[in-house]
């Protein structure tokens, strides 16, 4: 399990409170924080992994409903693609893919 910070947001997309969840995935993460913004009295909840931002549930006048760049990692994974950085595939068309 991988213990994960939930960053409850205010409008004014400040942090008003933190709470730890743990959780096997990225996505399970993701989950939790919107089963708890449901019973939250702020529009927004940052979820991180240490010094990653996993994703972002709820809104805001400048929050998306949900935004889904963990998913994507961690379904990309799951079926064992990998990217490698733009600049590698530009010289080297398909070495972005590998399996």
């Amino acid at each position: 399990m991988t213990a994960y910070r939930c960053y409850f947001l205010g409008r004014d997309d400040k942090i008003k409170s933190a709470e730890v969840i743990e959780c096997p995935t990225d996505a399970a993460a993701l989950q939790e924080a919107e089963g708890r913004l449901a019973t939250s009295k702020y529009p927004v909840i940052e979820v991180w992994d240490k010094a990653r931002r996993v994703g972002t549930v709820g809104h805001s006048k400048d929050h998306i409903v949900m935004t889904v760049q963990g998913r994507v990692a961690e379904t990309l994974r799951d079926i064992g693609l990998a990217f490698q950085p733009v600049a590698s595939h530009k010289q080297n068309p398909g070495a972005g893919l590998a399996s």
